[in-house]
């Protein structure tokens, strides 16, 4: 019995080592996959860890140009103000001028009203006297008319009067 019992020890200790062994190589391929896997996550991990480290470079040089134009947008910023203050000071200038030149042409224009109306007023002047001229003229004529028409009456009747007074002589 002794023997049987060591016989049935030993099937059970062979079947247990069988099991552990069957276990121990499924669970040796199982690492053997995990391992393989596990290789190939390295590997992808590094290449990931090689692009992160990529873009971080591009950011890195991205980050400078856009620096870069940070600056230059700034310069750009600060060359528009001054060239809107040079364009609003000459604006304030042409304004000043267009001031000027309205407030001269206004009063050369003033001036050249008074002149028209002082010419005006002298042509009116001027046409009254005329007229008035031309009225007297008028009348002396008619009047010089009248007396050269008296004057030649009276020397037709002078005339006939000398006649008949030759006439009564002869």
């Amino acid at each position: 019995m002794k023997e049987i019992i060591k016989t049935i020890v030993l099937v059970i200790l062979a079947g247990v080592a069988i099991f552990y062994g069957i276990k121990f190589n499924k669970v040796n391929e199982r690492m053997d996959v995990l391992n393989s896997q596990d290789s190939l996550q390295t590997v992808q991990v590094n290449k990931f860890d090689h692009r992160v480290h990529d873009l971080e470079l591009k950011f890195k040089g991205r980050g400078k140009h856009i620096q870069n134009f940070q600056s230059r947008l700034a310069d750009f910023d600060k060359e528009l103000d001054e060239t809107y203050n040079k364009f609003n000071n000459k604006v304030d200038s042409l304004d000043y001028v267009f001031q000027a030149f309205k407030s001269q042409t206004e009063t050369a224009l003033d001036g050249l009203k008074q002149s028209q109306t002082e010419l005006n007023d002298r042509i009116y002047e001027v046409r009254k006297e005329s007229r008035d001229r031309y009225q007297d003229l008028r009348q002396l004529l008619r009047r010089t008319t009248r007396k050269v028409s008296s004057l030649e009456n009276d020397l037709e009747d002078l005339q006939e009067s000398v006649d008949q007074m030759t006439s009564e002589e002869e």
